[in-house]
């Protein structure tokens, strides 16, 4: 306890919590660590969908990645980690720029995308959100049908792709389809207002594409507040995966408190045999600047981010937290946390998320990954 007590004052002076509060949430993490150890992992993931049928899988926790352009060199790369399953994102406001005009560009543009990554084997796990400029809040009822629609254009168009995740940070302001712009409109209530899209969606899907998997979006903020909301509003048989996202100082805190917050709360509403995802997970310096400080150079941060990621590739390996947990990102970009670390040298884009630099070489996180061959027991490219 005394390395974290020692985090915890270090973080107290860096951010706007109490110290009571990060030993709280240190003290969690802690009990949550000898509980992962203690417990016995599922033999069986199983959900019921709005139809009543039972689906069931066997747990087999995997390292995916997200890649914001999947093409050929990253698909290269990544076979050369032995990661297959790939999350990028279809943007429905470049695709449908008007209501029921599809862009032909826009639609090729992913015809390349999925055609890259199932030629090579890959497990492509899209991400669809994005608001288009037909869409809003106040006209939720009518673009909660629009995006079914859409989903089910994507589901069809597309048959050979399977995970299906349906919008990304619902819960915070990357949009306002579900109240999240409107700091007046708690958690719960964005829960209940996805949950209703939900409900338009994931048939939709099911209809275009009877075997696909429909992901959650990932959740960035409140789990416990925005799922209560999501269960209240009867949205438990209309997603078959709980995903969530995991950021934050030190990372591994986030990554096992929040994955066992998602689980209780399943458990709570009678949905706990469901798989959990982490769509999102990663570290930057932005993050570390504001918990400890500057690291001493590109290089030294460099080797912390190589240490996060295969400390928690191993630790869910182990445990079985997830069924698949995906590291943010592939390729350096423009994420945040540049401008505190602008006088170390090098490229700012490489104090950022990627695990290749800026301009396409591997960082260590890449060579310690590989080492790692965390996927060995799964599959062979």
């Amino acid at each position: 306890m005394n390395k974290l007590i020692a985090a915890i004052m270090l973080l107290f002076f860096a951010l706007p919590l109490s110290a009571q509060e990060w030993i709280k949430v240190a003290e969690e993490y802690e009990k949550n660590m000898e509980y992962l150890k203690q417990r016995e992992a599922p033999s069986l993931y199983s959900f019921t969908n709005y139809r009543g049928d039972v689906l069931s899988k066997k747990p087999s926790p995997e390292l995916c990645i997200g890649v914001h352009l999947p093409d050929q060199k990253a698909v290269d790369d990544l076979k050369e980690l032995g990661i297959r399953c790939v999350r990028f994102t279809i943007y429905w406001n470049d695709v449908e720029p008007e209501k029921n005009k599809y862009s032909p560009e826009a639609l090729e543009h992913y015809d390349r995308i999925f055609g890259v990554l199932l030629k090579n084997g890959m497990v492509p796990a899209p991400v669809i959100h994005g608001n288009p400029p037909f869409v809003s809040f106040r006209g939720r009822g009518t673009a909660y049908r629009d995006f079914a629609d859409f989903a089910a254009m994507c589901a069809s168009r597309w048959k050979e792709c399977r995970y299906w995740e349906l919008w990304n940070e619902m819960d915070s302001d990357f949009t306002d389809l579900f109240g999240a712009k409107d700091s007046r409109i708690p958690q719960e209530a964005r829960g209940r207002y996805y949950a209703e899209m939900l409900k338009t969606a994931y048939p939709a899907v099911k209809k275009a594409n009877p075997r696909a998997i429909v992901v959650m979006g990932g959740v960035a903020g409140s789990i416990t507040d925005f799922m209560r909301g999501v269960y209240k509003a009867g949205g438990r048989g209309y997603f078959d995966i709980m995903n969530i996202h995991t950021y934050g100082m030190p990372l591994a805190w986030s990554f096992v408190n929040r994955g066992l917050e998602a689980k209780r709360v399943m458990d709570a509403f009678g949905d706990g045999t469901k798989p959990v995802w982490n769509t999102e997970f990663g570290t930057e310096a932005g993050s570390y600047v504001a918990a400890w400080g500057k690291p001493e150079s590109l290089s030294s941060f460099d080797d912390i981010q190589a240490d996060y990621l295969t400390e928690l590739a191993r630790l869910n390996k182990e445990t079985a937290l997830y069924d698949k947990c995906f590291i943010f990102q592939y390729l350096a970009a423009s994420e945040g946390g540049k401008e505190a670390v602008e006088e170390l040298g090098g490229d700012p884009e490489d104090y950022t998320y990627g695990i290749m630099r800026s301009d396409g070489s591997p960082r260590p996180a890449f060579e310690a990954l590989k080492r790692l061959a965390i996927n060995k027991d799964l599959f062979r490219f």
